[in-house]
């Protein structure tokens, strides 16, 4: 936020400075900016003209003095005509204290010489997506429309700087394994951050999320195995955030009753998965046993060997993969 002042006449936001005592409201944090150029006191008189640049900024100090140095800068370069009270001629002819009127018309205006910006938008990248804001037209000012234009693009730059990127979340999990508590946010907060969550696409099933201001919460158990793509915005008045996410739910295909073996006969079967982010490993789960003489490879999941006694098995297989 910039207030800009009329020269020679300093000005705050009373309102803002003060603070919202509201319990419904934040408060929001202000910083000041002032700055002066061309510091000339006119020997005679009361008036002082200088060039003054006064800012309020809710970002942060450094950000609300460099608003005042550009607008004091801007001042400098086309300074203010300063006022000296006019001297009255007297005519002669006439009496003490009679002046000669004025030549009639109009007295010129002095030509305007300040340019406000048009809007600016600028956008910055984030990990598998982005972020954007703009400035409103009319914020900033300079000698020309494009020294306007780029004052109001710098503070645009500055701001998408500030305003980080959406975190990421999960790769995976497994089918009907609960995935937790996970939360998305930014990962630079604001004093006074209250954020607009959207989502684009739909959740695996089993997922669901909860918004709050500052962070969107996503909880659940997937039900359903496969890859699963969405994406999440963010938006707080011109600044706006969004992240595409990738969510992988893991299954074993390979049907639970495996095909039977004979006793000296070589046996071999490869076990599959869905939504897996290879590499997959394998394991027998501890405490499990295959039959005499069969064994599983790490890598591959493949069961094989050649079974020596007869008998019905009962074994737990595990997959891991690099989500899981």
């Amino acid at each position: 936020m910039q207030i800009l002042c009329p020269v020679n006449q300093p000005c705050v936001d009373d309102q803002a400075s003060l603070g919202n005592f509201s319990s419904a409201d934040p408060d929001i944090l202000l910083f000041h900016g002032v700055r002066y150029k061309n510091q000339n006191p006119d020997p005679n008189p009361d008036p002082f003209y200088a060039c003054l640049g006064l800012c309020v900024s809710q970002i942060s100090q450094a950000d609300a003095d460099l608003c005042a140095e550009n607008n004091a800068a801007i001042c400098e370069l086309n300074p203010p005509t300063p006022y000296f009270p006019p001297i009255v001629p007297v005519n002669p002819i006439n009496p003490p204290g009679h002046p000669i009127p004025p030549p009639p018309g109009p007295t010129p205006a002095r030509p305007s010489t300040r340019f406000a910006n048009q809007e600016q938008t600028c956008l910055g990248d984030c990990q598998d997506g982005g972020t954007e804001t703009s400035i409103p037209a009319g914020r900033y000012f300079g000698s020309n429309q494009a020294e306007a234009d780029a004052i109001a693009e710098s503070y645009c730059e500055q701001h998408l700087v500030d305003m980080g990127c959406l975190t990421n979340f999960l790769e995976g999990s497994c089918i009907d394994e609960s995935i937790g508590t996970h939360f998305i946010t930014t990962d630079n907060f604001f004093s006074s951050i209250s954020l607009t969550w959207t989502l684009v696409g739909s959740l695996p099933p089993g997922l669901s999320m909860s918004e709050q201001p500052t962070e969107l919460v996503i909880t659940g158990t997937p039900t359903a195995s496969g890859t699963f793509t969405f994406q999440i915005q963010a938006r707080q008045g011109d600044d706006f955030w969004w992240r595409n996410y990738t969510f992988l739910v893991m299954e074993i295909t390979t049907a639970a009753a495996l095909p039977d073996g004979e006793v000296d006969t070589a046996y071999s079967l490869t076990l599959t998965t869905i939504g897996d982010l290879p590499p997959v490993s394998w394991t027998l789960k501890a405490g499990s046993t295959l039959p005499d003489g069969l064994f599983v490879e790490e890598s591959t999941g493949e069961i094989h060997g050649t079974p020596t006694t007869p008998g019905n098995y009962t074994f737990t297989i595990e997959a891991q993969d690099l989500a899981t």
